[in-house]
């Protein structure tokens, strides 16, 4: 379905938009407090726009799909939003809120503003991974989706400069996270080999006939 007049595609792509400018907002050089506070502005606003959208499709019950190709060669990107999608925008979005409105007073005037403005872009740039992850509907964009939410999330690790420890701790989450991702990865694969397609939606198919020994 490519229907992008269907509420929860709009508010998504409000959300991403205003996620978007955060990230960018909050790189403008130069000490321009209104464009740090805009920043956190937007990233709150598109976390309540994801979690409006999430709200939509558990009430709605409905499974919109959204897909895109051409953009490399043999490869569509696809997206799938229904109920289950919809939690888990909730779940992401409502502490991605309490978090931006926290940060607010936390990179104020403390030994932490230096990161403040590193803390919004990767924190908006973070959530939009996760989003893709959780509303990915084959295994090109849940990766693509992956990889950027491990490395964002091992940058957001490394932000406070003031521990020296960080360094340690995110090279450790980082070959973790790949590790898992490896193994993920295989399943996904094999999935394939069973469907002969490397999308979610045929690999639903496989559910009723397998064996759950």
């Amino acid at each position: 379905m490519r229907d992008m007049t269907s509420p929860p595609l709009l508010l998504l792509t409000m959300a991403a938009a205003l996620l978007a400018a955060a990230a960018l907002l909050s790189l403008v050089p130069g000490r321009w407090q209104a464009l740090v506070r805009a920043s956190r502005w937007s990233l709150t606003l598109g976390a309540l726009a994801s979690a409006v959208a999430g709200a939509w499709l558990i009430q709605a019950g409905q499974v919109i799909r959204w897909s895109i190709s051409g953009t490399l060669p043999g490869i569509t990107w696809s997206l799938q939003l229904d109920p289950l999608a919809g939690f888990f925008l909730l779940v992401i979005s409502l502490p991605t809120v309490a978090a931006s409105v926290y940060a607010g007073g936390y990179f104020t005037g403390t030994a932490h503003a230096a990161e403040g403005r590193s803390f919004v872009s990767l924190t908006a740039l973070f959530v939009l991974s996760l989003l893709g992850v959780v509303l990915a509907n084959d295994v090109y964009s849940f990766f693509f989706a992956w990889e950027l939410m491990a490395l964002l999330s091992f940058l957001l690790v490394l932000i406070d400069r003031h521990q020296e420890q960080r360094g340690r701790a995110g090279f450790v989450y980082l070959v973790m996270t790949h590790g898992g991702a490896a193994f993920v990865l295989l399943g996904l694969l094999l999935l394939g080999a069973h469907t002969g397609s490397l999308s979610f939606s045929a690999f639903r198919t496989l559910g009723p006939g397998l064996d759950p020994g």
